[in-house]
C-alpha cells in the first residue's frame, strides 16, 4: 500500500512545475508562464531550459499568467514600455518576478542621461512586479502610469531621477481621470 501511494504522489507532482517560494503550478497553467534570462532571445521557447528575453515575455504573457526570470544582470540601452494595451485583469493579474528567489538586476546603464530615457514606463494595468532590482536609468528607474498596478519588494537605486514615478505617461492626459489609479507600492527600497 505504502508503495502505491508513493506512485500516485509521484505522478501528482509530474504534472505540475515547482514554482517560487516551493508553490505547485498546475501543469493546466504551464502555457502562462514564460522563463526569461540575461542571454534569452525572442525566439526562445519560454521555457527553463531555452528562456526568452524580457520584452518578447512582457509582450506574450497572457492575463494572469507569470513571467519568472533566472538570476542575473539584465541589460537595457532602452526603454521598456508595457503600453496601455497591455493589461491583466482584476481576477488575473501579469506578474514578473524572479524564479525561486533568485537575484535579478535590470541595468539601464547603457542609457544616455535624458529626461524621457526612464527604465521602465509601466502604462498597463494590472500588473505585479515583485522582488527585483532598477538601476542606473538615465531618469526615472519605473515610470508608474497606469492603474492597478502592485510594485512589491522592488529595489531602485542609482537612476538619474527618481527611481519610482508616479504620473501621466501621456501629457495629453489633461483630466486627472486620466491619470494612475488604485496603484500599490509596497515594501520598496529607494537608495540614493
Amino acid at each position: 500500500m505504502n508503495r502505491l501511494k508513493y506512485l500516485l504522489t509521484v505522478a501528482s507532482v509530474a504534472t505540475s512545475i515547482i514554482g517560487t517560494f516551493g508553490t505547485a503550478i498546475p501543469a493546466t497553467a504551464q502555457s502562462q508562464t514564460i522563463f526569461c534570462s540575461p542571454y534569452g532571445t525572442s525566439n526562445g521557447a519560454g521555457t527553463k531550459e531555452n528562456p526568452m528575453d524580457v520584452e518578447t515575455a512582457i509582450k506574450q504573457i497572457p492575463a494572469g499568467g507569470t513571467i519568472y526570470m533566472l538570476g542575473g544582470a539584465y541589460t537595457f540601452d532602452k526603454t521598456i514600455v508595457i503600453d496601455s494595451a497591455n493589461n491583466g485583469t482584476a481576477g488575473s493579474v501579469k506578474t514578473i518576478r524572479p524564479y525561486n528567489g533568485e537575484s535579478v538586476v535590470w541595468n539601464f546603464s547603457n542609457m544616455k542621461v535624458d529626461p524621457s530615457n526612464r527604465g521602465v514606463v509601466l502604462d498597463g494595468d494590472y500588473w505585479h512586479f515583485y522582488g527585483f532590482e532598477i538601476t542606473k536609468a538615465g531618469d526615472n528607474g519605473m515610470l508608474l502610469s497606469g492603474n492597478n498596478n502592485k510594485i512589491e519588494r522592488m529595489i531602485f537605486n542609482d537612476n538619474q531621477d527618481t527611481g519610482l514615478q508616479i504620473s501621466r505617461y501621456n501629457t495629453k492626459d489633461a483630466s486627472i481621470a486620466d491619470w494612475p489609479s488604485y496603484n500599490l507600492v509596497i515594501n520598496k527600497q529607494l537608495h540614493l
